[in-house]
């Protein structure tokens, strides 16, 4: 699969979607969370063709903060990264990847194993991953990710699933647990 072939559907795809606004852009804003608030002030304003890389790698985590105006609005920046700055982007394919992949609550069980893994894991990180197990058992994590893709144009959808079989094809070696071939098997693949 051609790289430049799935970056340029994925740039006419997006070309159109609106910008949320600068009030819509993290979720659970109340001023007091700075990270939110960092994530909301380095991306205001900005169109995501423009964004600029450094931005984007000191936000990794952004997607997971986004309204979903905003994530359908930021994500195609992310793609075009991870994509053709696979090996300078950070940790921007695992992020993308992740937040492409519908959640199971089996998923909490694997954040678990691995966490078990590393040495000297703190009880905080575990008790993390019970607050996201409960998180996915509500149903929440679900909902959530239906709100953010249920918006995108069949165009859209078509030039994510190319992108995450390129990463597939290209990177999938890199991905242990949860990677583009789970994303592609759990939703995309219909597209």
């Amino acid at each position: 699969m051609d790289p430049a072939h799935v970056l340029r559907e994925v740039i006419d795809s997006f070309s159109d979607v609106a910008y949320p606004g600068d009030d819509r852009i993290v979720e659970g804003f109340s001023g007091e969370d700075l990270e939110r608030q960092r994530i909301a002030e380095q991306f205001r304003g900005h169109r995501w063709a423009g964004m600029p890389l450094e931005v984007l790698i000191e936000n990794t985590g952004a997607l997971a903060f986004f309204t979903p105006e905003a994530f359908r609005y930021y994500l195609p920046a992310y793609i075009l990264v991870a994509l053709s700055l696979y090996e300078d982007a950070n940790t921007i394919p695992s992020d993308l990847v992740s937040a492409l992949t519908l959640p199971t609550e089996h998923d909490t069980a694997l954040v678990r194993e691995v966490l078990a893994r590393v040495p000297g894991s703190a009880v905080e990180a575990l008790e993390e991953a019970d607050a996201l197990a409960q998180f996915y058992r509500s149903g929440a994590a679900e909902r959530r990710f239906a709100d953010r893709v249920t918006g995108l144009s069949p165009a859209q959808a078509t030039s994510i699933r190319k992108a995450l079989e390129y990463l597939r094809d290209a990177y999938g070696q890199d991905f242990p647990i949860l990677g583009p071939q789970v994303a592609l098997e759990r939703y995309w693949s219909r597209f």
